[in-house]
């Protein structure tokens, strides 16, 4: 198999070999905060890698197979936190999402930013997208207070960029590289240009033994199979869904699994389009047939809730319609009690009001009847009251 990880070359990044470097260590850390799952708005694809990759304990071997050896040895994983999703702009559109993860190296506290691109074509300076998020989360550190007696300093940050998109990743690895200079200009300008490298996972063209062989948990491979075909080939991810038997069947067995497997349900019916039969097909052909049956279980109970939920969000807005048009009710005879005595109030004072006084008087807003109110205490004329320019 050829390893899609493309690193960049002077950065002497290798791809992590040594079975030790790819198992989780230390217990599971919290799912990311709950905010990031009331997010409004986000993506299907957001949202799949978001269910999967904001728990330390399953993003671990993920990190891990991205980093070169020595880092990965360095490296305290038991440390290993979500620091915060989305951390960098809650803001960012569909085609992007991002996972800021804290870590120890070397006993010094170190940030790993997986920024995740959904793009269905290539961009220019992607990587100075990537510079612009590394600013963002080094301005919000230097707004933090410092620690009496200790200098502030700024946490390094490992960039790792994740593509899938109807092409491969074309852009270059090393920030200097956009820059227009041949090899001699580079040489001297070196010591003060902004340079860094980054590490792309791009799984455009990516096999599915290929996503199956790598050291990550069944989670992630099966997120990597539906948001490799899902978007560019629908009825290829339903010919080879029955190669994911083995990963279907450890997902299942664990309640963290049925989750990312519901949420890769979603995946496949919104952006691939696949239909509840064609899934039951797809996973008919499974020879266990007690899988089968558990696919199919979990697909109607998923569908069920979906159906509830959608029932119960029409109720709330019937619900909330109702409240809305009663409030409506209680502002506007407000604003018809207070037409109605500021025109007793003129009647008073000036006598029956001409036709134009008392059309400005109905179009009048809540604000505009109180300052009328006030004036009509003070005012000499009612073209004074009714905030029109004096006349000469």
């Amino acid at each position: 198999m050829t390893n899609s990880f493309a690193r960049a070359h002077d950065a002497g990044m290798t791809n992590a070999k040594n079975p030790e470097d790819v198992s989780p260590e230390g217990p599971a850390a919290p799912d990311a905060p709950k905010e990031a799952a009331k997010r409004a708005g986000g993506s299907v694809h957001d949202k799949l890698v978001h269910k999967t990759l904001s728990n330390a304990k399953r993003a671990a071997p993920v990190l891990r197979s991205y980093l070169p050896g020595e880092l990965v040895r360095a490296i305290d994983w038991k440390s290993l936190s979500v620091e915060s999703s989305r951390f960098v702009d809650p803001n960012l559109n569909d085609n992007e999402s991002d996972i800021l993860y804290a870590v120890k190296v070397l006993g010094r506290k170190t940030y790993i930013h997986l920024l995740l691109e959904h793009s269905s074509g290539p961009k220019t300076f992607e990587l100075l997208q990537s510079a612009r998020y590394k600013v963002r989360i080094w301005e919000r550190e230097a707004e933090q207070p410092a620690k009496e007696g200790c200098e502030k300093r700024l946490t390094p940050i490992i960039a790792i960029i994740f593509h899938h998109s109807s092409t491969d990743f074309k852009n270059h690895l090393r920030f200097c590289k956009y820059f227009d200079m041949d090899d001699d200009l580079a040489r001297l300008l070196a010591p003060y240009m902004l340079d860094f490298g980054v590490i792309v996972d791009d799984i455009s063209k990516e096999e599915t033994e290929a996503l199956l062989a790598r050291p990550v948990p069944p989670e992630v491979q099966l997120m990597l199979f539906v948001l490799r075909f899902g978007r560019e080939d629908r009825a290829r991810l339903l010919r080879e869904l029955p190669k994911l038997q083995p990963v279907l069947e450890a997902m299942l067995n664990h309640p963290a699994g049925v989750v990312v497997f519901k949420a890769c349900i979603v995946y496949m019916k919104r952006v691939a389009h696949v239909t509840d039969a064609e899934l039951r097909m797809a996973l008919q052909d499974i020879e266990d047939q007690r899988l089968y049956e558990e696919f199919c279980e979990e697909i109607e109970s998923f569908e069920r809730t979906v159906a509830m939920r959608d029932h119960q969000s029409k109720l709330e807005g019937k619900r909330e319609g109702k409240r809305e048009g009663k409030r409506e009710g209680k502002r506007e005879g407000k604003l018809e009690g207070e037409r109605s005595l500021l025109l007793r109030q003129l009647d008073q004072r000036f006598g029956a009001l001409p036709a134009w006084a008392t059309k400005r008087i109905d179009v009048a807003t809540t604000k505009d009847l109180e300052s009328m109110s006030l004036r009509v205490l003070t005012a000499s004329t009612l073209d004074e009251v009714l905030g029109l320019p004096a006349t000469n």
